[in-house]
């Protein structure tokens, strides 16, 4: 039995979702200052359909049953056949996919750089680095309660653009999510008391075999790492806390 769930490519001919397209599972996982990743298996009837061409593609989902997340918004980070339909005699007879989609900030952990940047604010920073990727990634949303300050000079050395990035927006006390009711957009915050107040309650139930089981929270983890600062002056190691 399929989920409520459609598929569509903006980018394609139409824009419409696809046909004869079923979803069978999905699981994703999201979180702040995180790259979400959302994984389908879906099945498609059609044997005309090429989803190893949408590798790299926009693709938005849509959630008809989901009150809380009604559409996700990414970039399809890859594609895997499963199964094929040209084994089976049946004249409906499906092929299996499974499909990973990220957010286009994914495309900065594909790249390193050596560089420095002088006088600018962790922002400014950050709009630098993404303008880089020819506007597959849009700018950062604004929703800062304070002004960033200007920093005489950040080294970025041997880095993964989202390495860097990540760490000049944490040492600026800056945390980011993807806001999924406006087309996925990276959000900048320094005060978590400004995050949407969630339209319903979510509950925490324990793991379950459920196949559609309702949105809750099943683990809660608190944990400490050592955290190597790749800052100009040398590495510095900081203790971090998180839940």
């Amino acid at each position: 039995m399929g989920l409520y769930v459609t598929l569509s490519f903006p980018e394609s001919k139409s824009a419409e979702p696809i046909p004869r397209i079923v979803v069978h599972r999905y699981q994703m996982r999201d979180a702040l200052s995180e790259l979400f990743e959302l994984t389908l298996q879906i099945a498609s009837t059609d044997p005309a359909v090429d989803f190893h061409s949408v590798v790299g593609k926009t693709i938005v989902l849509h959630f008809t049953d989901e009150k809380v997340q009604p559409e996700i918004k990414g970039l399809v980070r890859g594609v895997r056949q499963l199964s094929s339909g040209a084994t089976s005699t049946a004249p409906e007879s499906a092929t299996s996919y499974e499909v990973d989609v990220v957010p286009p900030l994914w495309l900065t952990t594909r790249r390193r750089d050596h560089r420095i940047f002088e006088d600018q604010t962790a922002v400014d920073i950050v709009k630098k680095v993404l303008s880089g990727y020819d506007a597959r990634i849009p700018a950062p949303v604004l929703r800062l309660a304070g002004t960033p300050r200007k920093r005489e000079y950040v080294v970025q050395y041997g880095e993964t653009d989202f390495d860097f990035v990540a760490r000049v927006l944490a040492d600026e006390g800056i945390t980011w999510f993807f806001n999924h009711q406006k087309d996925g957009e990276l959000t900048l915050i320094d005060d978590t008391t400004q995050t949407p107040e969630p339209s319903v309650e979510t509950p925490f139930l324990p793991q379950t075999d459920l196949i559609t089981p309702p949105l809750h929270v099943f683990n809660v983890t608190v944990a400490q790492r050592i955290e190597r600062d790749l800052g100009h002056g040398g590495a510095r190691l900081r203790l971090r806390e998180g839940q």
